[in-house]
């Protein structure tokens, strides 16, 4: 696939372009003080992870006013190459991978469509993938089959009583506990 830059629409003052391959360069420009124009050489920018943790790459843009607004790269890319995002949307990736912002694996959907995505590829963020989560698997079925009364699971396992609560009843790892519930009617 060849490479295609297209302008990032201007919501800086600074000009950059976004290409279908998920890059972004800022472009040459005409930087003026009291000496005189001096050029500034555009360059692709560094692609950097979010602080929060989650996986999606960003980019620091830079506007005249000094200001240094970050813009997700997917985001960008599914704005230059599929148009407007629609109200209630999300910038989804076809293959599951959010670090591949090529403009041909993004589509806009919905949060449903996200969510059977993430399950289909197994990305989701469930059980002990889940980034807050404190229990493995193992710890999940040992709750959910334990009769220990749930202040002392509680204090086993360092967690809130509510917790314990949510697993016994099936709220919080639902893909394990299920499948035992399923297994133990059959």
């Amino acid at each position: 696939m060849n490479e295609i830059w297209k302008e990032l629409p201007n919501l800086y003052t600074r000009k950059y372009e976004v290409s279908n391959m998920g890059r972004i360069r800022s472009m040459d420009s005409q930087v003026s003080n009291p000496i005189g124009g001096q050029g500034r050489k555009g360059k692709i920018l560094k692609p950097l992870a979010q602080k929060s943790g989650l996986p999606y790459l960003k980019v620091v843009l830079h506007s005249v006013d000094g200001k240094k607004p970050n813009i997700l790269i997917h985001h960008a890319v599914a704005l230059v190459f599929i148009g407007e995002r629609p109200a209630g949307h999300l910038v989804l990736h076809k293959d599951g991978d959010c670090q591949n912002n090529k403009s041909d694996n993004l589509y806009y959907g919905t949060r449903n469509q996200n969510y059977g995505d993430s399950r289909s590829h197994g990305t989701s963020q469930e059980g002990q993938r889940h980034y807050l989560s404190n229990l493995s698997e193992s710890d999940a079925i040992f709750i959910f089959k334990s009769k220990l009364p749930g202040v002392t699971l509680s204090e086993m396992f360092k967690i809130n009583t509510n917790t314990i609560s949510r697993i016994r009843l099936g709220k919080s790892y639902k893909n394990i506990t299920s499948q035992i519930a399923c297994s133990v009617q059959d």
